[in-house]
């Protein structure tokens, strides 16, 4: 299941942004980086797992493999990559196009409706019986694409009133901690759930209050 390798990718984000965090408090504009990729990561996740029937989960499957076939298809046609790498790419975007095609097919016979594109993240976001969660990402995405206010924890105020310098406190770790970890609990429950696991022997009240009395304390 496709949504396990979402899982396993979501953990090693997690395990990353608590390793920036050990390393040293400055290193939080990378942990908000990886948040952002947590987050969106999680919601698609939970967007492939939400349908009952397992048609309609291939559905929103093949859509999604074919974000893959677009993003090979893109590089096979760079002019600036290596030529065997090139073919690499070309071979990869031959077999997931084929892939989709046959699958589309089949869920076609079944009539079993695909959407013509994947879907955007704000409508991920609104599929999902799940708090809004896009100021986060907006908040988020600022470091990721290293826009103005990225650059608000090394300056202060603007004009003659600017002062340069590095504003990182340990409570301004709480946004990457406290996505990653909601977003690790909440996939994993689904994804757990939806193969019949008991999940109260997996996430015990304990530990989730543990790890918001841990946020608190920052």
């Amino acid at each position: 299941m496709e949504v396990w390798n979402h899982l396993l990718l979501i953990i090693r984000y997690a395990e990353s942004i608590t390793l920036l965090a050990r390393e040293d408090l400055i290193l939080l504009p990378a942990a908000n980086v990886i948040a952002r990729s947590t987050l969106e990561a999680g919601y698609r996740a939970m967007w492939l797992l939400d349908p009952i029937d397992p048609f309609e989960r291939e559905a929103r499957w093949v859509v999604y493999l074919e974000t893959g076939v677009e993003h090979y298809k893109k590089l096979s046609q760079s002019k600036v990559i290596d030529p065997s790498l090139r073919n690499e790419f070309l071979a990869r975007y031959e077999q997931c196009s084929e892939f989709a095609k046959r699958i589309r097919l089949l869920l076609l016979n079944e009539n079993i409706s695909v959407n013509s594109k994947y879907p955007g993240f704000n409508e991920v976001i609104a599929a999902q019986s799940l708090p809004d969660c896009y100021h986060l990402f907006i908040l988020l995405s600022a470091y990721t694409h290293g826009n103005f206010a990225a650059l608000e924890h090394y300056r202060e105020h603007l004009g003659t009133a600017k002062r340069m310098g590095e504003f990182i406190e340990a409570n301004d770790w709480k946004l990457p901690l406290s996505v990653a970890g909601a977003i690790l609990f909440y996939v994993a429950e689904r994804f757990l759930k939806n193969i019949d696991v008991d999940v109260s022997e997996c996430f015990k009240p304990t530990l989730i209050r543990k790890f918001n009395e841990m946020l608190k304390s920052l």
